[in-house]
């Protein structure tokens, strides 16, 4: 009887051990919880930054009052505008006539000037397009000016390449 009693005992301790083993794992996993909570309190509170510099910026036609874009920018930024999807910089290429370096130069000033474009990479190439809501904004409040004979250009050339 009294093994019996000591085997049982030896079992209650291994389960005791287990149970203490399982409380530590609970409590590691619980502190990498609550890490990641932070982290992502953090991560919150800066893409709201974000997005309230962007609407401010996006969605406020007085910003964009007194941007000057030269002719080149005009051109990259109204084949973008015109795009109907991403493009990459040896179709800019194609569609200008400009070397790589002129067209990396008016996209880099066109996106310090504020225009919204977007930049991302596939296949080891370079594809930017122009925000979409500011496509719509730009067609509802003309929020950049561009030369009426370089559209007259622009739009014949696209339609020459059409046919």
């Amino acid at each position: 009887m009294k093994r019996d009693i000591n085997d049982i005992h030896a079992e209650l301790n291994d389960h005791l051990i287990s149970i203490n083993d399982n409380t530590s794992e609970l409590s590691i996993s619980a502190e990498k919880i609550n890490e990641l909570e932070n982290r992502l309190d953090i991560m919150e509170q800066r893409i709201d930054k974000i997005e309230t510099m962007f609407e401010g910026y996006i969605y406020n036609p007085e910003k964009f009052k007194n941007i000057l874009l030269s002719l080149r920018e005009q051109e990259i930024f109204l084949i973008l505008y015109t795009a109907n999807e991403s493009l990459q910089y040896k179709e800019l290429i194609k569609k200008t006539g400009l070397t790589f370096e002129t067209i990396s130069k008016c996209v880099e000033s066109l996106i310090l000037k504020g225009i919204p474009i977007i930049k991302s990479f596939l296949n080891n190439d370079i594809n930017i397009y122009l925000d979409n809501d500011f496509k719509l904004f730009q067609s509802k409040h003309k929020l950049v000016n561009i030369n009426k004979d370089l559209i007259s250009r622009i739009s014949y050339e696209s339609l020459e390449n059409y046919y």
